[in-house]
């Protein structure tokens, strides 16, 4: 039944090989040597932010009718465009190990890095319980022993490899993803085409929740692929920057198609009255017969789904584990590059576990989502601020931002506001405390 699973591992274990960091620097570790190809980082971005989540929630988008989301995606890539005329240039060779401790002062690195740190934990983990609980729904083994042994896979070839292994996997995985999307596309569109034509489906788009999501995307992107060490890791390690900034605006169009192949893919089930509203896709292949075909089918998504947790997984554990690095080299500078991604791993699989516990009921599409919102409100508005003012960013300004951008979040979150429109609301307002403090800064102070 797992013969695809087989050859995938086999590929796996094949690039572990190949990719092993045989010079063991901080250079080869956290960056890949700065060798990284065009085509390697916009393929491993794609891989990257393509999540088992991704998977779950744009088919339910498209099952709802809701095709508001192709202004998300036009975002995206405005988004992506603004950062890489804009803002990558001013730190694309950084000179440390983390962004965090490139744009602000000594003593305020550590703010935002044990922020940023707590959101990637508990939203990776999410991502990472969704996909055992994903595999687990479609073959009865149990959750833990998925999650335990896709953390094992990735250990042996991550930790040993560090980014230049993670990169040539992510090559596999993002071509996995992509070929199986449109697999999924043409064969619901074959299998469903005499039911769909006798359906009376409206499509009509909200016009104030499209600005919302179009300028929600753009300012999200800024934050996510401006301001977020793990997708930024791939942009660091592209040695010219030109060929970064290309890799980021391809990865937007091919990121964008995906989500909006997921959502058509959402749209093909609608005859199927009897799935689960929440994650259609899921219950579409689990629901589906023995025959050979349906065999296949259930196979591939396993793949995709195994696939979609690594590539988010392994990269999670680099960022993070630079951040660590660059926080914890003041007290020890003798730790192997390794052991910094290794914390990040065992506290990812921690989280991830916790989650099996906690009532199934609870939407953890959402949380994955948001939780990050604490967070990105604050990378939005001190990358903004080192771009503008170019200069490190004190204590206060990393502080202000922070605890306004969770404050405003928590308000907007309490009044249920469209989740578009509260990134717009937090982002600009933790951006404007911040810009006060340095006016206020510049003025007293310079």
């Amino acid at each position: 039944m797992y013969v695809l699973l087989l050859i995938y591992f086999i590929f796996i274990f094949y690039l572990t090989i190949r990719g092993y960091d045989r010079e063991k620097s901080d250079a080869s570790y956290f960056f890949s040597s700065y060798k990284t190809t065009t085509t390697q980082s916009y393929i491993s971005i794609f891989a990257t932010e393509t999540s088992v989540a991704t998977i779950l929630i744009f088919p339910a988008v498209g099952f709802e009718k809701n095709f508001n989301i192709i202004f998300l995606c036009i975002g995206y890539i405005i988004g992506r465009i603004i950062i890489a005329f804009f803002y990558i240039k001013h730190y694309h060779k950084i000179s440390t190990l983390s962004l965090y401790e490139y744009i602000s002062t000594k003593n305020s690195k550590k703010y935002i890095s044990f922020a940023y740190l707590l959101a990637k934990y508990i939203s990776g983990s999410v991502r990472f319980y969704l996909a055992g609980y994903g595999l687990s729904q479609l073959t009865g083994i149990s959750i833990e022993l998925w999650l335990t042994g896709i953390l094992i896979l990735i250990a042996i070839y991550s930790l040993t490899g560090g980014l230049n292994s993670v990169i040539l996997t992510d090559q596999i995985q993002g071509l996995i993803i992509l070929l199986s999307v449109f697999f999924f596309v043409l064969f619901l569109g074959n299998h469903n085409s005499l039911l769909l034509k006798n359906l009376n489906i409206n499509i009509s788009f909200d016009i104030h929740k499209s600005l919302y999501l179009l300028v929600g995307g753009i300012l999200l992107t800024i934050s996510s692929h401006g301001g977020d060490q793990d997708i930024l890791q791939r942009i660091f390690s592209v040695e010219k920057l030109k060929d970064a900034q290309k890799s980021l605006i391809i990865s937007g169009f091919l990121a964008s198609i995906v989500i909006l192949l997921f959502v058509i893919v959402g749209y093909l089930l609608l005859n199927n009255k009897n799935l689960n509203p929440k994650s259609p896709l899921l219950d579409y292949i689990y629901k589906l017969d023995n025959s050979f075909i349906s065999l296949i089918i259930k196979n591939l998504f396993i793949v995709v789904l195994v696939a979609a947790a690594m590539s988010t997984l392994d990269s999670s554990i680099h960022s993070t584990g630079a951040i660590w690095k660059s926080i914890l080299i003041d007290f020890n500078k003798n730790f192997i590059n390794y052991f910094y991604s290794l914390i990040s791993l065992i506290l990812m699989y921690l989280f991830s576990i916790c989650f099996v516990f906690i009532e199934t009921q609870k939407d953890f599409l959402s949380f994955a989502l948001g939780f990050m919102n604490y967070v990105n409100g604050t990378l939005f508005a001190t990358i903004t601020l080192f771009v503008l003012y170019r200069k490190k960013l004190n204590t206060p300004v990393i502080f202000v931002t922070l605890l306004s951008n969770i404050t405003i979040t928590i308000i907007c979150e309490y009044f249920s506001l469209y989740f578009a429109l509260t990134t717009i609301i937090s982002f600009f307002i933790a951006f404007l405390c911040g810009w006060f403090i340095m006016q206020y800064y510049e003025k007293n102070y310079n």
